[in-house]
């Protein structure tokens, strides 16, 4: 193993906010009947929330000098949190149907399905008819007679769009500007409308180049221009809120731990979840105990080894996950900060070279902002 510095065994307390990115679509749509809601946002005529893919809390605030915009609404009742994984398949579910992993069943990116015995992509392996598997809440878009999605055409007919905007209008485009403008013509026009602008273009960068990479900071520096131009063209009585669904930590190669050269996982089905939150999943008459104290003496200082009743009692998952059984994996490996755990067996080859990781359980990953802008710039901030 590397010589990395140690870190204390003991899992970081969660902040009481977290997982209330659950609360941000809903507060707009209940904001637009006139509802109150748990963001205390002002009735609106028309709601737009942007989704800015990886740009977590802590991403932005590191980066304010090239957002000179967005630095005006950055304060500290502005940061809100994903829950656990802290990855798009998890959040942007619980996002769409303002309810946890643990209840809509997204638990994280890729799982083993025990019943097909089969690796699954929840994110981007599922059609628009296998994705029912998976899914086990409406989404907030079905129950809502005018949402909008503008987003990247590719999305369009996906698994995952099915489950998280089923019913809701599509708008397809690639360009980042173009889906803008797209954005201020539906916001400006008609009442009720419940818009949601997806921004995939941070993360996407931020994995192949560093979130600390002149590229990352060019897509901040546009988003920043963009959002200006759209909050200064919208009329009165519209809403906007800019939100992500995780932040990104860099890892460099130097810092990736290597499942597979644990001897004591040889036998495993198959490892997923993300590099900052391994799924590990053995055949069903396994001990698990003896695997979880080999492994946690394997990994030592670098990470956290938790099965199924640590991860209940630390919070990061509720009971309400247990009745997802044929998919829960068995154990979970946390790395320490600024490093990864890949298993080169089931991992991609693309996916060993990423630099931006996210799934973790640190403020990096799991802080976001939630800003107010629009007509909610004034609503009351609560708690």
């Amino acid at each position: 193993m590397a010589d990395f510095s140690v870190m204390p065994k003991m899992l970081p307390a969660l902040p009481q906010a977290f997982g209330n990115l659950k609360d941000v679509f809903r507060s707009a749509a209940d904001s637009i009947a006139g509802r109150k809601n748990a963001l205390g946002l002002n009735p609106v005529k028309n709601a737009l929330v942007i989704m800015v893919d990886g740009l977590g809390w802590h991403n932005l605030n590191d980066h304010l000098g090239h957002a000179p915009f967005l630095r005006r609404y950055v304060q500290k009742s502005s940061k809100g949190y994903c829950g656990f994984p802290s990855t798009t398949a998890a959040s942007i579910v619980s996002f769409a149907t303002g309810v946890t992993p643990s209840q809509h069943g997204f638990i994280g990116y890729r799982i083993f399905d025990r019943a097909k015995n089969q690796s699954v992509n929840l994110l981007t392996g599922l059609d628009e008819s296998s994705v029912d598997a998976y899914i086990h809440v409406e989404s907030e878009f079905a129950k809502h007679q005018q949402a909008i999605v503008i987003s990247r055409s590719e999305y369009e007919h996906s698994g995952f769009s099915a489950a998280t905007f089923p019913g809701a209008k599509f708008i397809g485009e690639n360009s980042l500007d173009a889906r803008f403008a797209k954005a201020i013509d539906e916001l400006n026009s008609g009442s009720g409308k419940l818009i949601y602008l997806y921004v995939p273009e941070l993360d996407q960068t931020a994995h192949r180049f560093g979130s600390r990479s002149m590229k990352w900071i060019e897509w901040l520096e546009l988003l920043d221009a963009l959002t200006k131009n759209l909050v200064e063209s919208c009329s009165k009585g519209r809403g906007i809120i800019l939100t992500a669904d995780h932040g990104v930590i860099d890892v460099p190669a130097q810092n990736h731990i290597y499942l597979d050269d644990c001897a004591d996982l040889n036998d495993v089905l198959d490892v997923g979840g993300d590099p900052r939150a391994s799924f590990i999943y053995f055949p069903g008459n396994t001990d698990l105990v003896a695997k979880q104290s080999a492994l946690s003496d394997w990994i030592g200082e670098l990470g956290h080894v938790l099965n199924i009743s640590e991860l209940l009692d630390s919070g990061l998952y509720s009971e309400a996950v247990l009745k997802h059984t044929e998919i829960f994996p068995d154990l979970v490996v946390l790395p320490k900060n600024g490093t990864a755990s890949y298993d080169r067996r089931f991992a991609k080859p693309a996916s060993l070279q990423m630099i931006g990781q996210h799934g973790g359980i640190t403020e990096q990953e799991i802080a976001i902002p939630v800003l107010r802008l629009g007509d909610y710039s004034s609503s009351l901030l609560v708690p």
